[in-house]
């Protein structure tokens, strides 16, 4: 049975530094096999360009993350990120990395990975949950509501959880469609 590691990054804006990361492993059934959460406090932001960006994280994601899963920095962030996924390709033997809208949050995050974390081998493949929605006869982008666990929005764990339901909610449905 395939496994999904659905991972949600949080970044200064869309293209600037990257400060948080969760992710949620799941089956086809969508029973929880693994998940975390880390974070380190973003970087001073750049006065003329990300000012805005780092006060939205503040007021939106901080709040919402505990202590405990915090790093030093970006560097180690990846690092711990990147060891994880490690351990869940030799732990598993099918599973897929996948995030909801990948561009360009979480491909800056893995381009990163793959250059600074020196992760080896290069994630691959990448599946987006919005294109799997899509070939499903879903509305890509739609807002979706949330359930309990999946609150608070904008915590990267959370937001992980609900992409990790909408991808095995396409999958089903995309199976249905191709069986009917």
């Amino acid at each position: 049975m395939a496994k999904y590691m659905v991972f949600d990054v949080k970044s200064v804006g869309l293209h600037g530094p990257v400060y948080a990361v969760g992710w949620v492993v799941v089956d086809e059934t969508l029973l929880e096999l693994d998940n975390g959460v880390v974070w380190c406090y973003p970087p001073k932001p750049n006065p003329k360009t990300e000012q805005e960006d780092c006060s939205w994280a503040e007021a939106n994601v901080l709040p919402s993350l505990n202590l405990r899963d915090t790093v030093r920095n970006t560097i180690y962030l990846m690092e711990w990120f990147c060891g994880r996924w490690k351990a869940l390709q030799d732990e598993h033997k099918e599973i897929y990395l996948c995030a909801d809208v990948p561009w360009p949050v979480e491909t800056n995050f893995l381009s990163c990975c793959v250059r600074l974390a020196h992760q080896k081998p290069s994630p691959y493949p990448l599946i987006d949950v919005a294109s799997v929605r899509l070939s499903a006869g879903l509305d890509p982008v739609a807002t979706c509501e949330r359930r309990r666990s999946e609150l608070p929005k904008y915590n990267p764990l959370a937001d992980a959880r609900q992409s990790a339901r909408l991808l095995i909610e396409a999958l089903s449905a995309r199976k249905s469609l191709l069986e009917g």
